[in-house]
């Protein structure tokens, strides 16, 4: 943005030149006084970090994964037929990737049916019921939904893990810091207030 395009942008809002100065001026000011009021003051310890770790677990496990490969055939009148033949050449041996590039019409059908890594919790209801239950290599019983029928089969698992303290130790300071700063900045306003009040009463 030119200097001519800022000005007009300016004008735009009714701002002049000057205002805009004093506005940039006043914020540093403030900024100022932030840091040294406010952010002077704040300090998170080991103690709080571990008490907030251990009273908060649940938010550092990661998420329950299954590797998971699938299927999809378009509902129609040969629909069930296709996906009985698809089960049958599993049983007896035919890989899901390759059936899974044979006959699906997923859009993943080129990488043999591949999700990837996928949460369970991320699922419907009734489809993470299934996977679940799942063992490793298992054909799924057929789900259906709006889209078509499926078939699902996992790959691999990966159980939710609790994340130890020196992995998420920064992020429960930056948890930390940021609520004692808002509760500092509320009682810095209320001194200000109540300063402001006092110099007007007098």
């Amino acid at each position: 943005m030119s200097p001519e395009e800022f000005r007009s942008l300016l004008r735009a809002q009714g701002i002049t030149m000057e205002e805009y100065r004093q506005q940039v001026r006043e914020n540093l000011v403030l900024a100022r006084l932030l840091a040294q009021e406010v952010r002077s003051e704040l300090e998170v310890s080991e103690q709080e970090i571990v008490a907030y770790y251990n009273q908060h677990k649940d938010e550092f496990r990661t998420p329950e994964r299954v590797k998971l490969y699938h299927i999809v055939i378009g509902k129609g009148g040969s629909s069930r037929a296709k996906l009985n033949h698809i089960i049958k050449e599993y049983q007896a041996g035919v890989s899901f990737i390759e059936l899974a590039r044979k006959y699906s019409e997923g859009e993943e059908a080129s990488r043999g049916g591949e999700l990837g890594w996928v949460e369970l919790e991320r699922l419907k209801p009734e489809l993470r019921q299934i996977i679940s239950q799942l063992k490793i290599g298992e054909l799924s019983p057929v789900y259906e939904d709006e889209v078509g029928y499926h078939l699902f089969m996992v790959a691999g698992r990966e159980k939710s893990v609790l994340l130890a303290l020196e992995q998420v130790r920064e992020q429960i300071r930056q948890i930390l810091y940021r609520k004692q700063f808002e509760e500092q900045y509320l009682r810095w306003l209320e001194r200000l207030k109540a300063k402001t009040y006092i110099d007007i009463r007098l």
